[in-house]
């Protein structure tokens, strides 16, 4: 009938400018520190990352091993989906998945073949357009 809050330790890898998202785990929220391969990082049960519902996530640094947090305020201008954007590397690899020396030459072709007929048609249709 009547939910329970759910508590989610998200642990991040650090890499380059951002962070990878290698595990998560429902934990109890009366402890005082989680444990990741057996070491345990201290985590404060009060201040989450973030919440979606009754989902209230925690996001913890295994590279730093510490709790990350983000800006309080009112408004949330960070969401769930833009976080997952950020530390997502799915996008990066969908843009660059279909580049290679096969597919560049031919995307160059068609690219310059696309731009004179383009001009072609701009410079037709834009001199018989009487102007004034």
């Amino acid at each position: 009938m009547f939910k329970k809050k759910k508590y989610i330790a998200v642990f991040l890898r650090k890499e380059n400018d951002g962070y990878t998202i290698i595990k998560k785990r429902r934990f109890n929220p009366n402890i005082n520190s989680i444990k990741y391969n057996k070491v345990p990082i201290p985590i404060n049960t009060v201040n989450y990352s973030f919440t979606s519902g009754l989902n209230l996530y925690y996001y913890i640094s295994i590279t730093d091993k510490r709790q990350l947090f983000f800006e309080k305020s009112k408004e949330r201008l960070i969401g769930t989906k833009i976080i997952d954007m950020i530390i997502n590397d799915e996008i990066i690899s969908q843009i660059t998945s279909n580049l290679n020396k096969s597919n560049i030459g031919m995307n160059i072709i068609s690219m310059i073949f696309s731009g004179l007929f383009g001009g072609l048609v701009g410079f037709i249709v834009g001199g018989y357009i009487p102007i004034g």
